[in-house]
């Protein structure tokens, strides 16, 4: 379900027929993934949508919540994985290159603890 994409934007009687049935689509679906960003819980029909899923919903393992910055996440740490590799197998790897890479990761890192933190405080 994608609003924009699913809801008629053209025609104002056939998107406020759309809207109204919104609560029984989300009530329908056996599983919802929210795609969190940080203004995710500042729409209210996101906080809407999500309550009516988490009451109807069989189980709480249907609701999956993936912050947006987890993809790139994944695919940072799995090209520093590399390159640390790739330096370990290199004899003239240098120090300053570990210790550059270290910094770039853990301030990485960091920062991804204060997106998490947020996300959690929400």
């Amino acid at each position: 379900w994608f609003d924009r994409i699913c809801v008629d934007q053209q025609s104002p009687d056939l998107k406020l027929q759309t809207i109204q049935a919104i609560p029984g689509f989300v009530a329908q679906s056996q599983e919802m993934l929210v795609l969190w960003d940080d203004t995710y819980f500042e729409r209210l029909w996101c906080n809407c949508e999500l309550a009516i899923h988490v009451k109807t919903a069989a189980s709480p393992r249907a609701t999956k919540i993936v912050a947006l910055w987890m993809p790139f996440w994944t695919l940072f740490w799995i090209c520093a994985n590399t390159v640390v590799a790739l330096l370990s197998a290199s004899e003239e790897a240098s120090w300053s290159l570990y210790f550059f890479f270290g910094f770039l990761y853990a301030a990485f890192c960091l920062h991804k603890l204060q997106l998490h933190k947020h996300m959690l405080d929400q």
